[in-house]
């Protein structure tokens, strides 16, 4: 329990802090037993724990560790939103596709899934070809459902970047407002990889 520490002039070089602090853990046990104003006390002594950790760090020029402890504390900031609340889902949204800005990696995996997850919807529901229509057909052999699916997973990306050669496009008014959605999340998680990947080059 770190709680009011003071590390002005700590060396923070090579510590060990384990897992969560005391004061997140007491949070996590009270929520799961609904004392719920005992949990929400102690989320918020989490967050100031986490949150001296990472000034301390970030005063003694350790970026990294400063990170860890950054996520933490946004983490715990999570917590103490209601529980079904537009903020604390879009935080949840943060925390995975970015790991609040701190993870380069994580936003290049979570754009790789949405790809073949999006993918497979425009394989479902088709799209027109240059030789056709690109869809699942039970009555065709796997390497061409596969060869489908590939085509489809090319147009994808090719929105997702919003490079858009034009050779395949939506066929049906669901496929149309799914390349639009798909093309402003592919604009958005570049823009957020470039962020990321910029403060982690910029911070060491």
């Amino acid at each position: 329990n770190l709680l009011g520490a003071n590390f002005d002039g700590t060396r923070l070089e090579r510590v060990d802090w384990g897992g969560p602090c005391t004061n997140e853990t007491a949070a996590r046990t009270a929520l799961r037993e609904g004392r719920h104003d005992e949990a929400s006390s102690c989320f918020e002594e989490a967050e100031e724990v986490y949150r001296i950790l990472r000034r301390a760090y970030d005063g003694a020029g350790r970026f990294e560790q400063a990170g860890a402890f950054f996520r933490r504390e946004m983490t715990m900031r999570r917590m103490l939103l209601p529980r079904f609340s537009g903020a604390r889902f879009w935080s949840k949204l943060v925390d995975l596709f970015c790991a609040y800005g701190e993870s380069p990696p994580r936003v290049i995996l979570s754009a790789t899934l949405l790809n073949v997850v999006i993918a497979f919807l425009f394989f479902f529901a088709g799209v027109n070809g240059p030789d056709g229509a690109l869809c699942v057909d039970l009555s065709q052999g796997f390497w061409v459902n596969c060869e489908m699916y590939l085509n489809c997973l090319y147009y994808t990306v090719v929105t997702f970047t919003t490079l858009g050669y034009g050779e395949i496009t939506p066929a049906t008014l669901f496929t149309r407002h799914l390349a639009s959605t798909h093309a402003f999340a592919g604009a958005f998680m570049m823009a957020m990889f470039v962020t990321v990947f910029g403060k982690k080059m910029t911070r060491g």
